[in-house]
């Protein structure tokens, strides 16, 4: 898409990624990237021992830069660090590992939030946020109802990895999730609309 409600500020995809030298059984190292999408141009690039997890915080933000992101970045810390140098986030959210809280500080229930939306809707958004070290932080969630064909292999993919790692039935909320793509940001839906939002984030897969 263009730059649209973007105009101006810097889009950084960013990814991680193992390196194995030549004649090597195990990673040597671990490579972070940042692509900045409009200029196409490399925007971040540091290599590390493999010791070292993806974070958003190994990026040097510029004050009005957008991260976009999977889920493997999706971490309170990291996304905490981006949003105190002044840029935003997008990222792809896995519900089980982030603690989130209605505006009034109760737990959110996503899983109900998603059960209780019309069948009709396809995406839902909730006003939310999360506490780190002390800071509480404003964010969205923008939850994307797929296709009924393409949740249902997600939900035949989660059901055979349980199975062959031995875990048994996958849980209701795990199947509930594989029916959504779920993306947590700090831009507010005035600024970018769910709907362009997931445009944005379908970069990524390019």
């Amino acid at each position: 898409p263009a730059a649209g409600g973007l105009s101006g500020r810097r889009l950084i995809i960013v990814d991680g990624s193992v390196i194995q030298a030549p004649g090597a059984k195990t990673s040597d190292y671990r490579l972070h990237l940042g692509w900045d999408w409009f200029a196409q141009s490399l925007a971040f690039l540091e290599i590390t021992d493999t010791k070292t997890g993806e974070s958003l915080a190994h990026f040097a933000w510029h004050v009005g830069d957008v991260a976009l992101a999977d889920r493997n970045y999706a971490k309170a810390a990291g996304i905490a660090a981006t949003v105190a140098r002044g840029a935003d986030v997008v990222v792809r959210l896995q519900p089980n590992n982030f603690r989130l809280q209605t505006l009034t500080g109760d737990p959110l229930d996503l899983a109900a939030a998603l059960r209780g939306a019309n069948p009709a809707t396809t995406t839902v958004t909730l006003n939310a946020q999360f506490i780190h070290a002390g800071q509480t932080i404003p964010v969205w969630v923008h939850a994307y109802r797929l296709p009924e064909e393409a949740a249902n292999r997600a939900r035949q993919r989660c059901s055979r990895k349980a199975k062959k790692e031995m875990r048994g039935t996958p849980r209701a909320d795990t199947l509930l999730w594989c029916g959504w793509v779920i993306i947590l940001t700090t831009i507010p839906p005035e600024t970018l609309g769910a709907e362009v939002l997931g445009e944005y984030y379908r970069l990524r897969w390019q």
